[in-house]
């Protein structure tokens, strides 16, 4: 059976039915070639034979052209496509039933990502749970969201809090084990598939589990940190979350031991920021330096009472020193490695006993960046545009507890 153009006029149904005719002696499967027909039929220009083809349907009797699932003749667009059919393998399925089971596929793959997102992402009540730091640290990480997606990072590792991997990853798994973040770091074989037929279905062309706009328009569970919902409204806004976590910590008293933890993590940062620049220096000059016992207790106290700015500006000067005095005269590799802290270590030494200050300063490596916990804490407790490069670590801890209300059993 075939189906012509509704206009088609009966020299065109002759053509339309010489393309159409088949025959097992010939090669190609049809009667005539196109050539023969076009030599035969004499065409309009606008009305050429692969117009009328295309403008007409074969439905054959040919088991390889009938839908498997309800018995629907297939059409045939062209010979190509008739004996790519007649001569393929597997099931024929009409292009209704091929939407209806792929609809079907896609269903049944948001269901499994469904049911991977309830047993996982639970709902847990943890803002009243979280200290003052976890509160910080997660607004931190949480505000920098534009997109209001739960998605906070590919890793524990790309997230920075305080810009010292140690103090983040202490903070972050507080977090996750208080439930208020949750880490995915490996995807079940039937999540990832499912992953799969929706990334197809959104229309890409290969698949990519770092893809944001993926997580972002899709249903797709992706590896990564995610924020949980801190009420059982697994839709509660991101921006209301940080509005709850905002308006706790401003609300919040501290105790001795709270104090305690956010001296550490202050210092932390400001130690963080010396052994940065020691790393930058050693690049630089390529001098050798031994992370002894004497270097941390240097940076220690020069973390303490000395701005960032100050102390880089004295690093440098006794870089020069150093590398002098190894030019000087041949020493062994390990004494050379410890010049650069007893240089430092000397000059401290002789500032403090005579009473003078280092006054000097030194824009910082663009290595060092401030960290969001330091922008959050300094719009929070310091209340001005203070710069933590040119502060100390007890003079940001005295702002602090100028600004911070103690509870009564502190």
């Amino acid at each position: 059976m075939i189906c012509y153009p509704e206009d088609a006029i009966e020299t065109e149904i002759s053509a339309i039915n010489d393309y159409w005719l088949t025959s097992d002696k010939s090669t190609t499967g049809f009667f005539y070639t196109k050539r023969q027909i076009l030599d035969y039929h004499n065409f309009s220009p606008d009305r050429s034979l692969m117009f009328l083809v295309n403008n007409s349907k074969l439905l054959s009797t040919h088991h390889r052209l009938i839908c498997q699932n309800c018995n629907q003749r297939i059409p045939a667009k062209n010979r190509n496509d008739y004996m790519r059919r007649t001569r393929g393998k597997g099931l024929a399925i009409c292009s209704d039933c091929k939407k209806i089971r792929q609809r079907r596929i896609i269903d049944d793959a948001n269901e499994i990502l469904k049911l991977y997102k309830i047993e996982n992402f639970c709902a847990a009540s943890y803002l009243d749970n979280l200290t003052i730091e976890e509160s910080i640290a997660l607004l931190s990480i949480s505000r920098k969201n534009t997109k209001n997606s739960r998605f906070l990072g590919e890793s524990l590792e790309t997230i920075s809090i305080t810009g010292v991997q140690t103090i983040d990853k202490k903070i972050l798994f507080s977090l996750i084990n208080k439930k208020a973040l949750l880490n995915i770091q490996d995807i079940p074989e039937k999540v990832d598939a499912a992953n799969k037929i929706i990334d197809k279905n959104f229309g890409r062309n290969s698949y990519d589990s770092r893809d944001e706009d993926l997580r972002q328009k899709t249903n797709c569970i992706l590896p990564g940190v995610y924020l949980n919902s801190p009420i059982s409204d697994a839709d509660m806004e991101i921006s209301n979350i940080i509005s709850h976590l905002y308006q706790n910590v401003r609300i919040s008293k501290i105790d001795k031991i709270q104090a305690q933890e956010i001296q550490e993590i202050i210092k932390g940062i400001q130690i963080g920021k010396l052994y940065e620049m020691i790393v930058e220096l050693t690049k630089e000059y390529k001098f050798p330096i031994q992370h002894s016992n004497s270097l941390r207790a240097l940076l220690n106290h020069l973390a303490d009472n000395y701005t960032p700015k100050n102390i880089y500006y004295t690093f440098r000067a006794k870089v020069e020193s150093t590398i002098v005095h190894m030019h000087k005269e041949e020493r062994p590799f390990y004494v050379e490695r410890h010049f650069f802290t007893t240089f430092v270590e000397n000059y401290i030494q002789y500032i403090e006993n005579k009473g003078f200050m280092l006054k000097r300063t030194s824009p910082l490596p663009k290595t060092i960046q401030t960290s969001p916990f330091e922008i959050l804490f300094t719009q929070i407790y310091l209340n001005g545009p203070f710069d933590w490069n040119m502060l100390s670590a007890k003079r940001v801890m005295a702002l602090f507890l100028e600004n911070v209300k103690f509870s009564e059993e502190a």
